[in-house]
């Protein structure tokens, strides 16, 4: 009998492999099959960065697996447990690596808007304006699309609150300017736009004049209010949305230094 089942096993392989010869749609399927393993060796570099997330995977199943294992030992004195209880602990270790594997890609192409500083830039004002003689500040917030794939679409950042309130923002959010945009019309001013994987694009938010008593919003709606008076507690949110996006919250807290000179800093990213 053990010489038998070898020999059908060996049966089998030589039909399947005639008959994958002599029909060309099967040989055809196959082959589209082999080209399949095209990302195999992106598979190994994948399982390779991840391995750890993987091993800690199968531990824990490894893990929940044992202690009814362990119980079932204790009670029927080191039998054997049941055929099902093994395969359900395999099938399980088999899902969290492959979870594991998907997560990586998930994470890698995730639409993710965010902030990445905001930097200052200065500049005199020259003769014949107002404010010459004094040096101006402005601050820009620079975005990027983190995700390595997919292009953010209709992406828009906005003012959407002030503290303390004021009576003349009544009207927010606003949209803020995107730098270097300078059409015509003021009307044709972007409102939203486009961002692919990892651009990254510039922002204006505040600008005033060194030793003046208030600062103003970079914003494109015309004939609405830009100018903030300084207190001793100003902070600004910024909200960043895009398409089929989560929003993402910003504080900026804005003040003056003891020279008259606007500061402002991020504090902290509250994402929603």
């Amino acid at each position: 009998m053990p010489k038998i089942v070898p020999i059908y096993g060996l049966a089998a392989i030589l039909v399947s492999l005639v008959l994958i010869l002599a029909i060309p749609a099967m040989r055809r399927w196959l082959v589209r099959r082999f080209r399949t393993f095209d990302f195999l060796g992106d598979y190994f570099s994948s399982f390779y960065k991840n391995f750890v997330d993987i091993a800690f995977g199968v531990a824990v199943v490894g893990v929940i697996w044992a202690v009814p294992f362990l119980l079932w030992a204790v009670v029927t004195q080191f039998t054997s447990l049941p055929a099902w209880v093994n395969w359900t602990a395999i099938i399980a270790a088999v899902f969290i690596t492959g979870y594991y594997l998907w997560r990586a890609d998930h994470i890698r192409l995730e639409t993710k808007i965010e902030i990445i500083q905001i930097s200052p830039r200065e500049w005199p004002i020259k003769q014949g304006d107002p404010h010459a003689g004094q040096r101006a500040r402005a601050y820009q917030i620079e975005i990027i699309n983190r995700s390595e794939g997919v292009t953010a679409e209709n992406v828009s950042v906005q003012l959407c609150a002030i503290e303390p309130k004021w009576v003349n923002w009544e009207f927010l959010p606003i949209p803020l300017h995107v730098r270097h945009d300078n059409p015509t019309r003021p009307e044709d001013q972007i409102r939203a736009f486009s961002l692919d994987p990892q651009e990254q694009r510039n922002i204006d938010f505040i600008s005033a004049f060194e030793g003046d008593n208030r600062f103003s919003v970079v914003h494109i709606v015309h004939g609405a209010t830009w100018e903030v008076p300084y207190t001793d507690r100003n902070r600004l949110q910024v909200r960043i949305t895009a398409r089929n996006m989560p929003a993402s919250f910003y504080w900026f807290k804005v003040w003056r230094d003891n020279a008259g000179r606007l500061q402002c800093e991020m504090e902290t990213a509250d994402k929603k």
